[in-house]
């Protein structure tokens, strides 16, 4: 979910494997991987929707 919508439904291989909107490939680069140094986490392109 964004912005209280669904953004992505698939099995859930496949949203792993292959997602498609930019705000799940950046939750899923946000996850913390053991053994790896900590990274800088990428933006997400685009404007914060008006949630009001």
């Amino acid at each position: 979910m964004y912005a209280g919508h669904v953004i992505e439904y698939a099995e859930v291989h496949e949203i792993f494997s292959n997602p498609a909107h930019p705000y799940t490939i950046g939750l899923l680069k946000a996850v913390p991987r053991l053994g790896r140094n900590r990274e800088v986490l990428p933006s997400i392109r685009g404007t914060v929707p008006d949630l009001i």
